[in-house]
């Protein structure tokens, strides 16, 4: 069988997308341990994005720290623009908690709306980044909804496990 070829614009969606799944499992374990406490909303949203950025920061340290290491040299412009945005890409995965917690801020929605929308907004995140890794691979349809329903269920059992360590 040929090995598959995979472009570099595949290659950057499958990428993006795994940031978008990994920053979206934290935000969904910081809205399931905020859950039971009398949070606010605008704590809430600083939060989530305060670890966000705290992860995206320390990440683009750790990595460029580690190409310097390998490169035997500073980083370029180009190539410490690049580490930049691949690491803020979690960023992404608080657009929409964040929008559900502003909808609370203006009691639009009752806080455990808010809760539990995010939470199954979330895990709908999970499955559609999946997916568009999936076909990005060029899997088949079928093949593609399986595999995401397996990535939205190892989230979950990721979140399941917060709620024990709660």
């Amino acid at each position: 069988m040929p090995k598959r070829i995979i472009s570099k614009r595949r290659k950057n969606r499958i990428e993006d997308g795994s940031r978008d799944i990994y920053g979206t499992i934290i935000v969904l374990a910081l809205i399931v341990s905020f859950e039971h406490y009398q949070i606010t909303p605008i704590k809430m949203l600083i939060s989530i994005i305060g670890t966000l950025l705290v992860i995206a920061i320390a990440e683009t340290y750790v990595i460029t720290q580690k190409e310097s290491y390998y490169k035997k040299r500073r980083l370029t412009k180009d190539e410490f623009k690049h580490i930049v945005k691949h690491e803020f890409q979690i960023m992404i995965a608080s657009e929409i908690p964040v929008l559900v917690f502003v909808l609370q801020h203006f009691n639009l929605i009752t806080i455990e709306t808010a809760f539990t929308l995010a939470k199954a907004l979330g895990l709908l995140t999970i499955f559609s980044f999946s997916m568009v890794i999936e076909r990005a691979m060029k899997k088949p349809w079928i093949k593609s909804i399986l595999l995401s329903l397996v990535s939205t269920g190892i989230g979950l059992l990721i979140i399941g496990l917060k709620i024990l360590t709660k």
